[in-house]
């Protein structure tokens, strides 16, 4: 039993939850609910900017060397997206239960304006040296996150009550330990808005041919200084980072849209089917045709 477990249930009857992986949008924008009802293999995956809460279950992530866990006592935050492997232990009588919220820049900076002084002094520099930070839940953002998980089972609450929710979960998160690096995202001339600039278009744009160059102008740097900021934030180099979006969001399509293999290679930028295949199974160690689709069933 957690603090969260008492709200499972509602979650459940409320949205449908289906045996194998899943995730479906929640009635409040920028919230999904994510699942597993099998144990999960270290495996690559891509969360975007945003918030990672664990109800239920325990995942570890392993990025550049670093080992972290996220449960339902530490949550993850990330200032930009960010991609990394994780693996997960769940089984249908314990399956892991999670809730990402998608992190609005817009709103960051009226906080931020709002705040006056950044972090609350909360801040620390120590986040990986990247864009992810496991921060352990204090009483604050886990009472916070309970109001939520008590929202999102009333289309009414949702629309009333969600977005005041959502705001305050982002000033929890801005006077957290990843404050600094989420402040940083609303100043233009910090590397992590720059690069985070860059993120946007690979992931507006990412099915079309793009240059380490033009990313480097997006985000107003030279060449190489943008490789080492970019490196230094994601973990990758922005050739690979780009493969890898590609490769996420063509498992995306397979898994959650039923689209076939060569369709999906196509869809995300991949002129060779073949290519396809080879980087799928090198990245997710399995071929694209054993991808598995959510199965059509609900459970209790």
């Amino acid at each position: 039993m957690t603090h969260f477990s008492p709200y499972l249930p509602d979650l459940k009857r409320h949205y449908g939850f289906m045996p194998g992986v899943g995730k479906k949008q929640t009635d409040v924008d920028g919230v999904t609910l994510f699942w597993s009802t099998e144990s999960m293999a270290c495996t690559p995956l891509v969360y975007n900017a945003g918030l990672v809460f664990i109800l239920q279950g325990r995942k570890t992530g392993y990025l550049g060397g670093e080992t972290f866990t996220y449960d339902a006592s530490t949550y993850l935050s990330l200032s930009v997206p960010v991609p990394f492997e994780c693996e997960s232990m769940a089984t249908p009588e314990e399956p892991v239960f999670g809730l990402f919220v998608s992190l609005d820049i817009a709103d960051l900076r009226e906080l931020v304006v709002e705040m006056k002084t950044p972090c609350n002094g909360a801040c620390t520099e120590k986040a990986l040296g990247r864009g992810v930070v496991p921060i352990p839940f204090d009483d604050a953002m886990r009472d916070t996150v309970c109001r939520l998980l008590t929202c999102l089972t009333s289309p009414l609450d949702c629309r009333v009550l969600g977005k005041s929710i959502l705001r305050e979960l982002m000033y929890r998160a801005l006077t957290g330990p990843n404050g600094k690096s989420l402040y940083e995202l609303t100043r233009h001339d910090e590397h992590y808005a720059r690069v985070s600039k860059a993120l946007n278009v690979i992931h507006r744009d990412y099915a079309r041919t793009m240059t380490v160059d033009e990313l480097a102008s997006e985000a107003s740097m030279s060449a190489s200084a943008f490789h080492r900021a970019f490196k230094q934030v994601t973990a990758s180099s922005p050739v690979q980072y780009i493969k890898k979006v590609r490769l996420d969001k063509a498992r995306d399509l397979i898994m959650f849209e039923r689209m076939r293999a060569g369709v999906a290679a196509n869809q995300v930028g991949y002129e060779s089917p073949s290519q396809f295949s080879r980087d799928f199974k090198r990245h997710f160690g399995i071929a694209p045709s054993d991808a598995k689709a959510p199965v059509e069933m609900h459970i209790s």
